[in-house]
């Protein structure tokens, strides 16, 4: 649930209060979607956080230690790493939908 729950609302709060207030014009469907979690109850959320606080301390280092290599791969003039970063979470990303599909856990 960390990874998949908790971590998803924490990247939208954090979304929500790293944008400057003057892109507030050209807010668009991106934002809003990827920023939808950030209006949850704050009540729940303390709760849910502070209950499973260990496992979402871990989720936040796995992303951090992925944000560190996307921004890395940023950086590099050479478009390779980056791109290869992209393929690999395009891939990710359809494989997490399609065993939720068909039901497999893992």
């Amino acid at each position: 649930m960390a990874a998949t729950s908790q971590l998803p609302y924490l990247l939208s709060i954090s979304l929500a209060l790293a944008a400057p207030q003057e892109a507030a014009p050209m807010v668009g469907p991106g934002f809003r979607g990827a920023t939808r979690l950030a209006a949850s109850s704050v009540t729940m959320m303390v709760d849910t956080l502070t209950t499973n606080r260990e496992n979402i301390l871990h989720a936040v280092g796995e992303f951090r230690t992925q944000l560190d290599n996307i921004e890395s791969a940023l950086q590099d003039p050479s478009s390779e790493r980056l791109a290869k970063i992209l393929h690999i979470s395009s891939a990710a990303r359809k494989q997490f939908v399609e065993d939720r599909r068909s039901g497999v856990s893992r």
